[in-house]
């Protein structure tokens, strides 16, 4: 888990930067809303907003945002919302199954560099829109060393935005309760 958290601290200081201090609040059952990003999840502590920005391929002189709201509960798991807007073109040009496939590609993708293979995923939905629901398992190193870590969650997409809500670490059922928690605001 620790090399885990220093890769994800290295990846938020690589660049980006925090988002304003006004997103998120604790709503008055206890979970954590954001304003930007138009959801309420239960965070067990209050999580940081981070906001990477990166050059579009397609379009030189624009940047993409990619959102990270996260937190590393007392060391044991990381509990993260992510969440970008996708370009109008894409969404038109490709079928519901090949936006599914898409988001299931981006999360195998990253979670293969720290050491998780699929596991298990089904077609989901979330308040009418279409999601992803996945687990991953340890492989090589994080296997060895982490036997009971973990990947849970879903990707959503909601319109233009795809997000991502995963818990990295063992399952446990304040895990659980922040993957069902999570909806949309508005």
């Amino acid at each position: 888990m620790k090399k885990l958290t220093s890769l994800i601290v290295f990846l938020v200081f690589l660049g980006c930067e925090k988002a304003p201090n006004n997103d998120l609040f604790k709503t008055t059952d206890g979970e954590y809303a954001s304003r930007m990003g138009n959801f309420v999840a239960k965070f067990p502590e209050k999580p940081f907003h981070y906001i990477a920005r990166k050059r579009n391929p397609e379009h030189i002189d624009t940047y993409l945002e990619f959102h990270s709201i996260e937190t590393n509960f007392e060391n044991k798991g990381i509990y993260i919302v992510e969440y970008s807007d996708l370009n109008e073109e894409s969404l038109k040009n490709n079928t519901s199954r090949e936006h599914k496939d898409s988001m299931l590609m981006h999360v195998n993708l990253t979670l293969q560099e720290l050491d998780f293979v699929i596991d298990y995923f089904e077609d989901d939905k979330l308040q009418g829109h279409d999601a992803v629901f996945f687990q991953f398992k340890p492989v090589g190193n994080r296997k060895r060393f982490n036997l009971k870590d973990r990947v849970e969650g879903k990707a959503i997409l909601r319109k233009n935005r795809l997000y991502y809500v995963y818990y990295i670490g063992e399952i446990n059922r304040r895990a659980k309760q922040f993957i069902k928690s999570f909806r949309f605001t508005n």
